[in-house]
């Protein structure tokens, strides 16, 4: 594990891997840089590979006043001690963070976007859930943040709650709750503005199973994006960093020169 200290002193740590070009990995909600082990692996014999906690996540520094700038900043301090273009991969809530740091300027070749849950009409998740989940926070009550995510962020029925929280996945989400508001403020604050004119070569990945509210902002961004291709993941819903990383990598590496 290394690290790298962001614009306003908060440590980032990141896990290194591989060789080759360089290729950064974001998370989305309740993904810190170790659940990108196994794509890391498919992705090691041809790029180096630099596996990102999200700050509040892993060894990297606490949540301070949940501010997508400070995200961005993070990555922006990451990329400078890369010290070279980068290509970005991203899930979720973190293909959203990828979209962000490109539009910054950064230094970015290409980036692979795994169903960044984009706000438009009709797309994923409801608007107000932010502000909720910073009051259940400040309550402690990761329990209901976890909930709430699940019900009004995902989509999900809320009769399934009680089902997941008898798996391993909903200790890992109240360990992360704290870090919830961020992956939300991530959705609330990227819309379609912008990516007119973001000449980056993105290759816009959507399961096949997902529902018809990601396949809605999918499909909007694709459509607003000038370099673009977009490709449907055989058999996957949303969680492919964790059911399909072999896939997912796969499409990566044979995409290296996609443009629409």
């Amino acid at each position: 594990m290394d690290f790298v200290t962001s614009a306003d002193g908060t440590r980032i740590a990141f896990e290194t891997s591989g060789t080759g070009p360089p290729v950064v990995l974001l998370g989305g909600a309740c993904y810190g840089a170790k659940a990108w082990a196994a794509a890391a692996g498919f992705l090691a014999p041809q790029r180096t590979v630099y596996a990102v906690d999200r700050r509040g996540r892993g060894a990297s520094g606490p949540v301070d006043g949940y501010r997508t700038e400070r995200e961005v900043e993070d990555v922006l301090a990451l990329l400078q001690r890369i010290g070279e273009p980068v290509e970005l991969l991203g899930h979720s809530s973190g293909a959203l963070l990828a979209l962000r740091v490109a539009l910054s300027g950064a230094p970015v070749t290409a980036m692979t976007l795994y169903e960044p849950p984009i706000r438009v009409p009709g797309g994923s998740g409801r608007d107000g859930v932010t502000e909720r989940l910073i009051e259940l926070v400040a309550e402690d009550d990761r329990d209901g943040a976890v909930a709430t995510f699940i019900v009004d962020a995902v989509g999900d029925d809320p009769r399934l709650l009680d089902a997941m929280r008898r798996t391993p996945f909903w200790a890992t989400a109240m360990a992360l709750a704290h870090t919830l508001p961020l992956d939300t403020r991530l959705r609330d604050e990227s819309g379609l503005d912008g990516m007119a004119g973001l000449d980056v070569p993105v290759l816009l990945l959507l399961g096949e199973r997902s529902d018809e509210r990601m396949r809605t902002g999918v499909e909007a961004l694709a459509a607003a994006l000038p370099n673009r291709v977009l490709e449907i993941l055989p058999g996957q819903a949303h969680n492919a960093l964790r059911e399909a990383p072999d896939l997912l990598a796969e499409r990566m590496l044979a995409a290296a020169h996609y443009s629409s």
